[in-house]
């Protein structure tokens, strides 16, 4: 998008801030609550014949069908776990580079509460985010960024095009695991992490904590964080995912690619679907088409549900 567009989806949601509460399989709560919008209720022999039969096997979901044949969004308003993860979602930009087509993409940030940067900050002496900044989009008034999710978007066309979900955090935090274990082995009580000095028992002693939501859910986190963005607070529902081999084209990305995973099973997991037909934004962009005039790809995007 332009930048003109892009600073007024800004002022008009005023950088605000949203709390989200997080758990496991979330995502599947919120999408069949999207797909029975759309029909008021449905009986579960209908949904399991849908695209979305597979969101039932989900634990959160089972106790639920179990008593109730027909469900509406109602329904699902008894679906709550006993714990949530607090998750605060705010905005930013991302211009020119890896971009399917030249400008500007949205940014939805999503940062960790206060309980996951006192631990982090005891096992690395400093915040996350001052670590861990190399000029990607996390928010810089926060201490921890999980991660992020880079959106194109048209209104006329009521499209949202996903082009990234990733995280430095979780990737670093990985490293930063090994690189302790290893100055451990050696006997060294300090390590270095590029220009950061960090004590290794902290480490050590303080992984544990980590290894639970921020490193096995956050990709979940963050798509199920956009996907609740896209539907209500920009109004739209029409949203294209890329698939590796697109987004690598499209964004001229040559060298370091991103994982595969990130772009086949975490969208498969949300029920997108295969598509030849690409967002009419990007199939009228003129780069776009330059690059994919000559592709072989047969399949270029994976496409969420559209009311």
């Amino acid at each position: 998008m332009d930048k003109q567009q892009l600073e007024e989806i800004l002022a008009c949601l005023d950088q605000r801030k949203w709390l989200l509460h997080f758990y496991p399989d979330c995502y599947a709560v919120f999408l069949l609550e999207q797909w029975l919008k759309q029909r008021g209720s449905a009986t579960v022999r209908d949904i399991k014949a849908s695209p979305f039969a597979k969101l039932l096997n989900k634990p959160i979901l089972k106790g639920l069908i179990a008593t109730q044949p027909v469900l509406d969004c109602k329904s699902l308003d008894q679906v709550w776990p006993t714990t949530v993860e607090p998750l605060v979602v705010t905005l930013g930009r991302w211009a020119f580079n890896q971009t399917s087509r030249p400008g500007f993409n949205l940014v939805l940030q999503v940062n960790l509460n206060n309980r996951w940067n006192y631990a982090l900050q005891r096992m690395l002496s400093m915040s996350a985010n001052q670590i861990f900044d190399c000029g990607h989009p996390i928010n810089t008034d926060r201490e921890t960024t999980l991660g992020w999710v880079r959106l194109d978007l048209d209104f006329d066309t009521n499209e949202i095009l996903i082009e990234e979900v990733q995280s430095d955090l979780v990737r670093w935090l990985r490293q930063i695991r090994l690189s302790a274990e290893a100055a451990q082995k050696r006997g060294d009580e300090q390590f270095r992490f590029y220009s950061h000095s960090i004590e290794t028992q902290p480490v050590i002693e303080g992984w544990y904590y980590f290894d639970s939501m921020v490193m096995n859910q956050w990709q979940e986190a963050l798509l199920w964080s956009a996907l609740w963005f896209c539907e209500h607070e920009l109004g739209i529902d029409n949203i294209y995912y890329h698939t590796f081999d697109t987004g690598v084209l499209l964004k001229g990305i040559n060298y370091t690619k991103p994982p595969r995973s990130l772009y086949t099973d975490l969208p498969k997991k949300f029920c997108f679907e295969l598509t030849d037909n690409p967002p009419q934004f990007i199939a009228e962009d003129k780069r776009a088409k330059r690059r994919t005039q000559w592709s072989c790809l047969s399949s270029y995007y994976e496409k969420g549900w559209s009311t």
